[in-house]
């Protein structure tokens, strides 16, 4: 099958078009051929202003229209390449056309049979929130239960199959992990404090465990650290999937905050890790997220709630320990590998017009 995957990725891609990549990669390995195209003009098929006009324009005039593109992070096997912008003439033909940015919904549904069937992996909560109308010739893939929920909502004569975020089992590893009791709990930091991450709520909740328990010890992983993060907590440089590994790998509980989220890889990574996981009840909930089974799970926005579940872990080791290794076991059913397999049956489902 000849499947174009337009990703509107940069050098060190993250969330949604880390799954691409992966999914590219494993697809590739099992015999497609996998195009992921990246636009120079993101917006869609023409550039709207002067600036984006003159940066198709260099582009155009400094080397071929469709030319490799490097990204960091990961080893992929398929075909990564940057053109101009999605103009089918930029575009290898293709049975199958895969995407996720909701700016390009336009654009897709424009394509012409050359493009194959089409289809978009919906892993914006907002978005799944608030759908606009999707034309009816775009298969609508859903990246959770909760997202699919939503948009049956608003879509409820379609079918729309479920494929959940897999997870890189080379990478988010921890085979040497010995469980002792918590003495160290963590989350992952997001720059500029987005208020849909509950960063304000792990704090919070953070500051409740210090007070009752002060031979705890407290992290975070991102980019970089911001002046607001309270000295108290460590900050972690996680600027890459091995440095992730090693910082869920560390820790005995992972805090998930998050107010709105379509299907986070975080809890997942953590789990594949044996870290037991306190997550609030935002995607992945009910999908691998089960509360009491694989993860302690709380309602968004209440750091209260999750000082609470942290606590329990922390006084009934376990616990912790019997979570973390269901966790661990419901992380292996979804590696990407699984997860891979699932995209090739929806794909081969759409190109052959049958329902997946």
């Amino acid at each position: 099958m000849r499947i174009n995957i337009l990703a509107t990725l940069g050098r060190r891609p993250g969330g949604a078009h880390r799954n691409f990549l992966e999914y590219a990669d494993r697809l590739t390995g099992r015999g497609h051929r996998v195009t992921v195209i990246k636009a120079i003009n993101r917006a869609g098929t023409r550039p709207a202003g002067f600036a984006a006009r003159g940066r198709e324009w260099i582009f155009l005039h400094t080397g071929a229209p469709r030319r490799p593109y490097r990204v960091a992070w990961l080893k992929c096997s398929a075909e990564i390449v940057a053109v101009p912008s999605y103009r089918e003439e930029y575009l290898p033909a293709a049975d199958a056309t895969l995407f996720s940015s909701t700016r390009l919904i336009e654009t897709v549904a424009g394509f012409s049979e050359r493009n194959g069937a089409k289809l978009m992996r919906v892993a914006d909560i907002f978005f799944a929130r608030q759908p606009p109308e999707v034309p009816a010739e775009i298969q609508l893939v859903a990246t959770s239960s909760l997202v699919r929920n939503l948009l049956l909502k608003r879509f409820p004569e379609r079918k729309i199959p479920l494929l959940l975020n897999g997870v890189n089992l080379e990478l988010f590893r921890n085979p040497d992990r010995r469980f002792r009791p918590a003495r160290r709990i963590g989350f992952l930091f997001y720059q500029k404090r987005p208020a849909h991450k509950g960063l304000d709520d792990a704090v919070a909740a953070l500051e409740k465990l210090r007070s009752e328990f002060p031979g705890l010890e407290f992290a975070c992983a991102g980019f970089r650290r911001e002046s607001w993060l309270p000295g108290w907590i460590e900050f972690f440089a996680g600027q890459d999937q091995a440095a992730l590994a090693r910082f869920y790998s560390d820790l005995d509980i992972f805090i998930f905050p998050s107010r709105a989220d379509a299907s986070p890889n975080p809890p997942l990574e953590a789990m594949a890790c044996q870290c037991a996981v306190v997550s609030t009840e935002t995607g992945g909930h009910g999908d691998f997220l089960l509360s009491g089974i694989t993860a302690l799970t709380v309602p968004p926005g209440r750091p209260e709630a999750l000082a609470a579940a942290a606590r329990r872990l922390i006084l009934e080791p376990e616990l912790l320990h019997e979570l973390a290794t269901a966790g661990y076991r419901k992380a292996r059913e979804l590696s990407v590998e699984n997860q891979a397999v699932r995209l090739e049956e929806i794909l081969t489902a759409a190109v052959e017009g049958r329902p997946s």
